[in-house]
């Protein structure tokens, strides 16, 4: 399962890609009909709402971007496109793995606290 931030993005390119070489899938197929986890919304919200400085980049420290990877492909340096990839996957993992152990606090500060007082104004 795809986890990500940014993903109907990645998906995108990623059926767009396929086209070109032939490869037949839909894009809804992509989009919709297999399980996916986008931080992305997340972000924005950890960010106050606002779409602007919520980018993975801001959140991970990440230095670099992946431009370069065409080039580096036909120049056959893989050791860039490794190291692009770890720059952008371990900072990743982190972000992801850190803001998902604080959910089941969330969940339980809003059914336990917040919810209750909803009901009550029905």
């Amino acid at each position: 399962m795809p986890i990500g931030c940014n993903l109907n993005f990645d998906l995108f390119t990623l059926w767009s890609r396929g086209r070109a070489i032939g490869v037949d899938i839909s894009l809804e197929t992509l989009l919709y009909d297999h399980p996916y986890v986008n931080i992305q919304p997340i972000l924005v919200m950890i960010n106050e709402g606002a779409f602007k400085g919520a980018g993975l980049a801001q959140f991970t420290g990440k230095e670099h971007s992946g431009l370069n990877m065409a080039s580096w492909y036909a120049s056959k340096d893989y050791a860039a496109i490794e190291a692009h990839i770890r720059d952008e996957a371990d900072p990743f993992s982190y972000l992801y793995k850190s803001v998902k152990r604080r959910f089941p606090e969330i969940r339980e500060w809003w059914f336990n606290q917040m919810l209750p007082k909803y009901k009550v104004r029905d």
